[in-house]
């Protein structure tokens, strides 16, 4: 197929078109699916999504898609898994979801189920549909243990991940965005134990000017002159995150040993 020289070969038009040429199925699907629907993806695939080699599936038991660009896959493809986005035949959210759980670390996978449920592109109860009917497929187990701790409330990737990387060290599961009124003010906590009145916070915001580091510092002071505990992670410490188990860890220690009789 020959485009335009002032069209952009972005990953789209690659998957468009050979879809378009193609003798046989070919269905938009993992990682490739996944930016069509526009989900949170991995770093290192969405950085620079449109150099990567595209996913595009047949039948399982026919040939594979074989062309530049283009990473072929045989699946099994009910029907029911497939629908039309702009033109291109892909797998529907929740399949798109659980084929990506084979492919993208477990944190990843709940960024990007958080992500799905909150932009109501699917409904828990497809994915827990879509989790029993791949029984025994790659990708399956942690698709089903994500399927546990996902949260709608979760307002960003990189809450969502901190959130999986603290359960997975066994602490309780926290209630996003938990509300809190303090006289006058009516705050929102990123992730809160509220029966220990405790609460992470993650700072996203690289650079923040001082009337937004002023306001942070004074709802922050506040929250804890209310007998909260406050530990904030910042984006650029959010892989460096060895130590905030263990201060949630002491954090809901205390608030147990200082509890009455």
């Amino acid at each position: 197929m020959r485009l335009p020289g002032i069209v952009s070969v972005t990953h789209s038009t690659r998957v468009a078109s050979e879809a378009a040429v193609s003798q046989r199925l070919a269905v938009a699907c993992d990682l490739t699916a996944a930016h069509l629907w526009s989900m949170v993806l991995p770093s290192g695939f969405g950085l620079d999504v449109d150099a990567q080699a595209c996913a595009l599936a047949t039948e399982r038991g026919g040939s594979r898609h074989r062309a530049a660009g283009i990473r072929g896959r045989r699946l099994e493809l009910p029907a029911s898994h497939l629908t039309m986005l702009n033109g291109i035949l892909l797998t529907n959210p929740a399949r798109t979801w659980l084929d990506c759980a084979a492919l993208i670390t477990w944190r990843d996978l709940v960024a990007m189920g958080d992500a799905i449920l909150r932009h109501h592109l699917t409904e828990e109860r497809d994915l827990q549909q879509i989790v029993s009917w791949g029984r025994g497929r790659r990708g399956v187990r942690p698709a089903r243990q994500a399927l546990g701790i996902l949260d709608p409330q979760s307002e960003s990737p990189g809450e969502s991940w901190l959130r999986a990387y603290l359960i997975s060290t066994g602490l309780p599961q926290p209630v996003c965005n938990f509300r809190v009124r303090i006289g006058e003010y009516d705050f929102r906590l990123d992730m809160a134990w509220p029966a220990s009145k405790v609460a992470v916070e993650y700072d996203g915001e690289e650079f923040h000017d001082d009337a937004q580091h002023d306001r942070d510092s004074w709802r922050r002071s506040l929250l804890r002159q209310a007998g909260w505990v406050v530990i904030v992670v910042r984006k650029e410490n959010l892989r460096g995150t060895d130590d905030i188990p263990s201060q949630v860890t002491r954090a809901l220690v205390d608030a147990r040993s200082s509890r009455p009789e």
